[in-house]
């Protein structure tokens, strides 16, 4: 058994090419439908958002007689994604990415505590996680070894927010524009406009529509990418740029984050506004005339005051980093003594299944030539297998604590070849 991974991130790869490799659930749908058909493959699971497309695999080297497992997987697994994405070809064996072993584990591990994230320390990944997780164990390609690297790379991200302040305080402008809106509001309650449809914008849908936001409208100057969104984002009503002021006057809280050179909303287009609201600028330039701010009724915030938020919230997050480290080689150190004992366990099976045919065997010739009755035939047997139990004990006890050495590999043949016994014996 050996865990895979194929992959890329946001770290060594644009978000262009990003885009063109997110999994939709048709996508899931096919993927899981091929890779099923591969014997090389035990287990598969597939993690796709904004940042990353990875796939991690376990070989089955049961089921495989190949020389280079690694090299086969890949080619496969590539074979796929070509066939899903129908992208130009060789994109997809140019930025993904291949590796194996622990390292696999690890960078798992990573991904859950949120280090390895655009955003050092967000939340967002571990429900992404957990979703994965969950469709793998739906597809029934999820089983036993990652279930076992799920369950322990999300407790350990658990540990990571709960045992350190990483994730305490936000980082994204747009994280921190909704983090600020919470502080004041109920979401839930709250009716949005969100114009534009760019990285920004799609992380606050993401957000508002993950907390279950439902009153959400989306505008943008091209209207089909507004189109886009509602597809991907059934909560959300895309209205055309014509719309924009009537829109302006229904919403509750405007987000703006366009890269318009001009105002996308003059002071005239909520003039005569009635009710409060709120305003948040997130353009470069600015795209809600600043002179709205004089209102009584319009509060708006502005890049440069969520910006000093920001680098506040960074420096402390930057500085759980060795907490965060330290808790998660604890937790690697319990998956990797536990992979050490999967190795064992069916060396220790093994032993007792052969213990129990010798004392069957023994018991059975030695009523053959005495005349037990029932009663001391039950005891004998009891006596015989307790006997084996004892004797076997200390070298099951042996095996185990052998397994739990981390530097230690225990040669499985040798002690296969040494507890095995002939059929005549």
């Amino acid at each position: 058994m050996e865990y895979f991974l194929l992959g890329f991130d946001f770290e060594d790869t644009p978000l262009k090419i990003r885009e063109k490799f997110r999994f939709n659930q048709s996508q899931y749908d096919e993927f899981y439908r091929r890779v099923k058909k591969l014997k090389i493959l035990q287990e598969s699971m597939v993690l796709s958002t904004c940042n990353r497309t990875e796939i991690y695999t376990v070989f089955n080297s049961e089921n495989s007689f190949t020389e280079e497992p690694a090299e086969e997987i890949y080619n496969k697994l590539l074979k796929i994604i070509d066939h899903i994405f129908n992208r130009k070809p060789g994109l997809a064996e140019k930025h993904f990415k291949f590796t194996g072993g622990q390292e696999v584990l690890k960078h798992l591990f990573f991904v859950a505590a949120g280090l390895r994230s655009q955003v050092l320390g967000e939340n967002q990944i571990l429900g992404q996680l957990k979703k994965a997780h969950q469709r793998g164990i739906e597809q029934e390609t999820v089983q036993k070894y990652l279930d076992r690297a799920c369950c322990a790379a999300l407790s350990c991200g658990k540990r990571v927010r709960s045992e350190t302040d990483l994730a305490r305080e936000n980082l994204s402008l747009s994280s921190v524009a909704v983090s600020y809106l919470e502080d004041k509001y109920e979401l839930k309650e709250m009716s949005f406009l969100i114009i534009g449809t760019g990285k920004m914008s799609r992380i606050v849908l993401d957000i508002l529509t993950e907390q279950g936001v439902k009153q959400i409208t989306a505008t943008n100057r091209t209207h089909g990418k507004v189109v886009k969104i509602g597809e991907q984002y059934p909560e959300v009503e895309p209205v055309s740029y014509q719309q924009l002021e009537a829109a302006a006057q229904r919403a509750d809280i405007i987000i703006s984050a366009t890269s318009a050179p001009h105002y996308i909303l003059e002071k005239s287009a909520l003039s005569d506004a009635d009710g409060k609201k709120e305003l948040i600028d997130l353009g470069v330039p600015r795209d809600i005339d600043p002179r709205l701010q004089n209102k009584e009724n319009l509060q708006l915030m502005n890049l440069d005051d969520l910006s000093e938020i920001i680098q506040y919230n960074l420096k402390l997050r930057q500085e759980q980093i060795p907490a965060a480290r330290r808790i998660i080689t604890e937790e690697l150190d319990e998956i990797k003594e536990w992979l050490q004992w999967q190795k064992v366990v069916p060396l220790i099976k093994n032993i007792s299944r052969q213990n129990k045919k010798i004392v069957q065997k023994e018991v059975a010739a030695r009523a053959q030539y005495s005349e037990l009755s029932k009663k001391e035939r039950n005891e004998y047997k009891e006596f015989a297998g307790r006997l084996s139990d004892k004797l076997f004990k200390r070298v099951i006890l042996n095996l185990k604590n052998m397994a739990a050495e981390k530097e230690y590999e225990i040669p499985q043949d040798f002690v296969q070849k040494l507890f095995s016994f002939p059929d005549g014996d």
